[in-house]
């Protein structure tokens, strides 16, 4: 089940789930405190749970992913924003060499999920992805961190997690009582 929301590379400031939920977008710390220019989430999972990590990361990839074909380590899963995967398939059919960046980048290696966007271009949808991924039955996320860097840059972390319930008070996940 695939999350079916647009992609927009506009700056969110609240994500909404459903008509009872909302949250806080996962780099919302990262905007209003101006770090960059390029904004990561990294997460740890039970060592055990690898071949489960990587299906439910599968099952609730955010539309407009698509598996970044280039990555051929064991072990790993990669997958790119729409357009990042389009100017790369031109790049290959022309025989041309540009420089292109990845605006945005869903990793899934062993036991750790990433996610990375160059110059802070977000996805609508990462926030409900990650939500829907560290609630997973059947994986124990064990930490998290949020943080910002690039090429030159100091790697600035600001948000730092051991469990699924650090993440939901970070997002501000609220899901409203019935």
């Amino acid at each position: 089940m695939a999350l079916d929301l647009a992609m927009s590379n506009l700056k969110i400031e609240h994500c909404s789930i459903d008509a009872m939920t909302t949250c806080r977008a996962w780099f919302w710390h990262l905007e209003e405190s101006g770090k960059g220019p390029n904004h990561y989430f990294t997460a740890t999972f039970n060592a055990s749970e690898v071949e489960r990590l990587a299906n439910v990361v599968g099952q609730y990839l955010p539309t407009g992913f698509v598996p970044n074909e280039n990555v051929v380590q064991e072990g790993c899963r990669s997958y790119l924003d729409q357009h990042t995967h389009d100017a790369l398939v031109a790049m290959r059919d022309s025989g041309q060499q540009n420089n292109i960046y990845i605006n945005s980048s869903i990793d899934v290696c062993d036991n750790k999920l990433s996610i990375e966007n160059v110059y802070a271009r977000h996805e609508v949808a990462e926030t409900e992805f990650l939500i829907a991924v560290v609630q997973a039955a059947g994986l124990t996320l064990q930490e998290w961190v949020v943080f910002a860097g690039g090429e030159g840059y100091d790697s600035v972390e600001v948000a730092r997690g051991k469990n699924v319930f650090s993440f939901l008070d970070y997002v501000q996940y609220d899901k409203a009582r019935v």
